[in-house]
């Protein structure tokens, strides 16, 4: 890869002859690559897509995980306990999704969508663990320790 956030401005030594004819101009500095993967590939390289995907499986398997340990209540009344952390889990895999449909017509490596969802997703399933394990969560949890149905 060309660095992170260097593609902008490295585009134009991989401008072809051909680009330069049609545009009369180099294109350095005045265009993004529109795609996640291809922003991804082109700035990181291959051991930056490594780490992000490593990333990405990671928090992907936590959350599918959590979701399996966690029993499904039969009735709504009954939903309570660690429910409410699989309902959570399921938010943020459908945000991450929702990162990657969207990241295939935008860049979005440098936004803090993706990031968040990471960092969340792994919250999650801290807060499962000790919950499962009979730990008290610490007090600085945030807003799932303070409702009623995760404690």
């Amino acid at each position: 890869g060309v660095g992170p956030g260097n593609f902008r401005w490295q585009v134009g030594d991989y401008q072809s002859a051909e680009q330069m004819e049609k545009y009369g101009r180099s294109l350095q500095g005045s265009i993004v690559a529109h795609s996640l993967p291809v922003e991804l590939l082109a700035e990181l390289g291959t051991s930056g897509v490594m780490v992000v995907v490593a990333l990405l499986w990671g928090t992907w398997q936590n959350l599918r995980r959590l979701q399996r340990e966690i029993p499904r209540p039969r009735r709504s009344k009954d939903a309570g306990g660690l429910w409410p952390l699989s309902c959570y889990a399921d938010a943020v895999i459908g945000g991450i999704i929702g990162c990657f449909v969207a990241g295939v017509f935008l860049s979005l490596l440098y936004f803090s969508y993706l990031w968040l969802l990471i960092a969340l997703g792994s919250a999650i399933t801290q807060v499962f663990r000790a919950q499962a394990g009979g730990q008290s969560v610490p007090s600085g949890a945030g807003p799932v320790q303070a409702t009623p149905a995760a404690r």
